[in-house]
């Protein structure tokens, strides 16, 4: 199984009426093109249409919506009745899901009209990503290709996104690192197994 993360935005958040006087809550889930700072020294990007495939596609699971990343909170998944709508977009993946009348529910229109909640959560893992480090010793990372599992409104978007980002971008970084060790020691071994080689000949 593949590892899940973890990460949080702070933009585009609204609630509306329908015309069937239905509130519901909507708003870009993850945005593309934005390189973000997970903790000094890595950089991260999600190189757009990264997660178009993983909604567009015929799932076998749905893709859910939580309050504050609860799943005692569900406001909608993609199977129910009404949908949760998730769309790929130019600058992002918009979602948009009816609040139940419960009283999380409730506890959710109010936190949207005192904008207590301004940001939004998103669960994935990755399929496909691009690591590297530049001269000066920061480490990029593009997310390239991935899945979504979980979207939603969050109350407090900045705390949660530094808690998580640090643990991922820890992971990231080690997982490059060894690799970046690996490939070194093999670069090596190939240079030595050259010049033995060489000796040989002359």
């Amino acid at each position: 199984m593949k590892d899940r993360e973890l990460r949080m935005i702070t933009t585009n958040i609204e609630t509306r009426q329908t015309e069937e006087e239905q509130n519901k809550v909507s708003g870009l889930g993850l945005v593309y093109e934005r390189e973000t700072e997970l903790f000094p020294g890595f950089l991260e990007v999600i190189r757009k249409d990264a997660f178009k495939e993983s909604i567009e596609r015929d799932r076998d699971r749905p893709i859910k919506s939580y309050f504050n990343h609860d799943p005692s909170s569900v406001l909608a998944t993609t199977a129910s009745e009404p949908p949760l709508l998730v769309e790929n977009r130019d600058e992002g993946i918009f979602y948009e899901a009816e609040i139940p009348d419960t009283t999380y529910g409730d506890d959710l229109k109010e936190n949207l009209k005192r904008k207590n909640v301004q940001g939004s959560s998103f669960k994935f893992a990755v399929d496909d990503e691009n690591t590297w480090e530049d001269e000066e010793g920061i480490v990029h990372r593009e997310i390239l290709q991935g899945e979504i599992y979980e979207l939603g409104p969050v109350t407090d978007p900045a705390y949660l996104q530094a808690e998580a980002g640090l643990r991922s971008a820890e992971k990231t970084l080690e997982e490059y690192r060894q690799k970046a060790k690996a490939n070194k020691k093999s670069k090596i071994f190939i240079l030595k197994k050259r010049l033995d080689l060489k000796s040989k000949l002359y």
